[in-house]
Parts: C-alpha cells; structure tokens; sequence
C-alpha cells in the first residue's frame, strides 16, 4: 500500500493550524475583555450553521441547529428545556435567550428566561454552579432529573 505522503503533510499542516487556532481561542478566552467581546459575537451570531455559543468559562458549545420553525409553538418552558437538554453543559441566561430567539421565538426576553430558570431550579430540573455579580452572570447546570426527562 502506497502512502501519499503530500496529502499526509497537508493534513499534518491543517492539524497545526488548527491547533493555533485553539491556542488562541484560549488564550482570548482567559482575558475578561476578549471573553466579553467573543461571547457577544458567539452569542449573536448563533444562528450560524454552527450554532456556536460562548460561556463565561470560555468553554464553547456547538447548539444543533433547529428546523427552520425552530422552537415556535412551544411553550417557553418546554423550549427552555430543550435548549438546555441539546446544551447539556454548563450555561447562561443570555446564551438560552439568544438560542430561542435565533430559532422560532423571537421576543423572549432574558428577563422571562431567567424567570423560567429559576422555576426549574426550584423544581431540581436544573442547578446553580456559581452565582454572578456584577456584569457577570449566573452559570448553571443540568441536573439528571432534567436529563432523563
């Protein structure tokens, strides 16, 4: 069997520049101010075909992207819970919000999210991991209880 060994180095080149990319990507994400301006982008271009979110923790989540309907004619619970089952990392209110409003419901405010957020903390379906202040804020997490729903 005959190696291409050209096609072996362009490949070994994109890993590299990959691998730089994510050098950076982390090195933006450990200073606040880059990490606000990358959230800001994450989260308004959300509805690219990537549907990549940015949280506080710098950690990046790729959302599924939803038919073109999206979340419409669900109630806000139920389309809150599916963002957060497709995220099933950590996540924020604005990175919820930002998600139903690129996909079916555009005028859920951040406001009634977190309203229906701290309704599924009182209920288990979700937990406080740290609590913000200031501009920084909330990160929760799923609990199992939401996950085996």
């Amino acid at each position: 069997m005959a190696l291409n060994i050209a096609a072996l180095d362009a490949e070994l080149e994109s890993m590299k520049r990959r691998a730089q990319m994510i050098e950076e990507i982390k090195r933006l994400a450990a200073d606040p101010e880059a990490l606000a301006l990358l959230e800001k982008i994450a989260t308004t271009n959300s509805a690219s075909a990537d549907g990549a979110l940015l949280s506080p923790s710098g950690q990046i989540t790729l959302l599924q992207v939803k038919d073109k309907n999206g979340y419409a004619g669900m109630s806000q619970i139920n389309a809150i819970r599916q963002v957060i089952r497709t995220i099933g990392t950590q996540f924020v209110v604005g990175s919820i919000g930002a998600e139903l409003r690129n996909n079916g419901i555009p005028d859920i405010s951040n406001i009634a999210v977190g309203r229906v957020l701290q309704r599924l903390q009182k209920n288990g379906e979700i937990r406080l991991v740290e609590e913000g202040a200031g501009n920084q804020p909330n990160v929760y997490e799923p609990t199992e209880s939401l996950k085996a729903v």
